[in-house]
């Protein structure tokens, strides 16, 4: 089901690009190649560890608003779920990108 979801991000560029003038469909491809590459490494540093992250010195220690534990992956045994919750999060980063179409561009 993951491969399914970040497809919806090639998706979502070619959506994108499709709206936009052809000097711009560049800028909109890397904006979301970067928001992928970006989202991944945000959501491997913190975003699993506060929505989900549990301390394993103390698991007791919970928190109804945001994880206690597991920052960058540390003693996490659930590499599919965290594949899972990833590619929500980036697809969801990547579905604003139309807002900002032809608004800036990398140089």
């Amino acid at each position: 089901h993951c491969f399914k979801i970040l497809m919806m991000q090639s998706g979502f560029a070619l959506v994108e690009s499709s709206f936009v003038r052809q000097k711009n469909s560049a800028n909109i491809m890397m904006k979301n190649v970067s928001d992928l590459c970006l989202g991944c490494l945000a959501f491997w540093a913190t975003g699993w560890a506060l929505a989900y992250g549990v301390d394993a010195s103390n698991p007791e220690n919970t928190n109804g608003f945001a994880g206690t534990g597991q920052w960058f992956l540390i003693d996490e045994k659930d590499y599919g779920g965290w594949i899972f919750q990833l590619s929500f999060a980036a697809t969801a980063a990547t579905i604003d990108s139309g807002a900002v179409a032809e608004r800036f561009n990398f140089k």
